[in-house]
């Protein structure tokens, strides 16, 4: 279970005059829902229900709460760089992403066919255009994602092709798919400690984490 939450991540009150400006710092909520049947339904209570990102200029924050742990995903666009943090009730752990570690595994398989449409709606008070991606498997899901907020393609999860940050969109994984759904996006200053990675967490490969868990490839 831990394994499938570290894969899965890497990620703003609205009022209308949001959509005429580009919004360069703020904060933003997802909600998190699984296609779970009547048998995994007992696993929605150790699932992340909500997801809070802070974004301010090249960096970004992801926070998921809800569920066994709660985490987080610090990421340095000038070094493209994710720290992942984790508190697994009392035990804290660090794992560093790189640029390199996300391609490979977003390269498992063929790259994933964008289509753009000319399909637009409303999400938190931003205009947003869907998108079309097809997976190597020929599983197809719907992006939908913005471009005036300044967080260009910022999730780990994000594909090739979509220009703006997304605001409804599916994580697909072995055991369910997840969709996040953005709530609320509110425009302000964001403190810089948000980015910052606490003493207290033990820093260790991504190798070692799963061998903690469990797992491990």
């Amino acid at each position: 279970m831990k394994k499938i939450t570290l894969l899965a991540f890497a990620l703003l009150a609205t009022v209308s005059m949001f959509a005429q400006t580009k919004v360069k710092e703020g904060t933003a909520k997802y909600k998190i829902d699984y296609d779970l049947d009547a048998e995994g339904q007992e696993m929605k209570a150790m699932l992340p229900s909500e997801m809070t990102m802070y974004f301010k200029g090249d960096k970004y924050a992801a926070e998921t709460t809800g569920g066994m742990f709660d985490q987080k995903a610090v990421t340095n666009m000038k070094n493209q760089e994710t720290i992942m943090l984790m508190d697994m009730m009392g035990n804290k752990v660090a794992v560093k992403i790189s640029k390199d570690d996300i391609e490979k595994e977003k390269n498992k398989g063929k790259k994933p066919k964008v289509e753009i449409t000319s399909d637009t709606k409303d999400i938190a008070g931003f205009k947003c255009t869907k998108a079309i991606t097809t997976l190597d498997d020929g599983t197809k899901m719907e992006i939908w994602f913005t471009k005036d907020i300044m967080v260009n393609n910022a999730f780990k999860e994000g594909y090739d092709g979509i220009d703006g940050m997304m605001m409804e969109y599916s994580v697909p994984q072995k055991m369910f798919t997840m969709k996040m759904t953005c709530t609320e996006v509110k425009q302000g200053n964001v403190d810089d400690k948000v980015f910052e990675i606490p003493s207290d967490y033990k820093m260790m490969t991504k190798e070692e984490l799963m061998k903690m868990s469990g797992g491990g490839h």
